[in-house]
């Protein structure tokens, strides 16, 4: 298995995470630990811009909320590193047209400001992996990652 690649194939043929794979067993380690450190502190980051915004919560709507969050968090992850970015949008828009009820309400403060943090947040995680993903395939810096 060839563990070097050049930044032009990690760019131009395939998904970075394919690359990432073929490369070596501490960059899928690496990736796991982003998985459980976006899951730790996207909770931290959207009840801080809650907090910005002034939002006040039920314990009801945070315990789903979370829930949700949650497992958006494993998906925007997923398909920013598959670079699967249109599906974003359909899951963005997928939300919406399940959480109707808590627009039509006028219950938007919470639901608005929950999903553009979390998403924003993971979003700019898995940009920041893709990146460092570039640079630790490109550069031989992963040899100094214990496997």
């Amino acid at each position: 298995m060839n563990s070097s690649i050049s930044f032009q194939e990690a760019g131009n043929g395939g998904s970075i995470l394919i690359h990432a794979l073929n490369h070596q067993i501490s960059l899928i380690i690496f990736i796991l630990l982003w998985y459980i450190l976006l899951h730790f502190s996207s909770t931290w980051v959207v009840n801080y811009v809650f907090r910005y915004a002034g939002v006040e919560i039920d314990d009801d709507q945070k315990d789903t909320g979370t829930a949700i969050g949650k497992l958006e968090n494993i998906l925007i992850l997923t398909l920013m590193l598959i670079q699967a970015y249109t599906a974003l949008g359909v899951i963005f828009a997928a939300k919406s047209i399940v959480r109707a009820d808590d627009i039509d309400t006028g219950d938007t403060s919470y639901y608005l400001t929950g999903t553009i943090a979390n998403f924003t947040y993971s979003i700019v995680m898995g940009v920041l992996l893709h990146i460092l993903l570039l640079y630790l395939t490109k550069t031989d810096i992963a040899s100094f990652i214990p496997t």
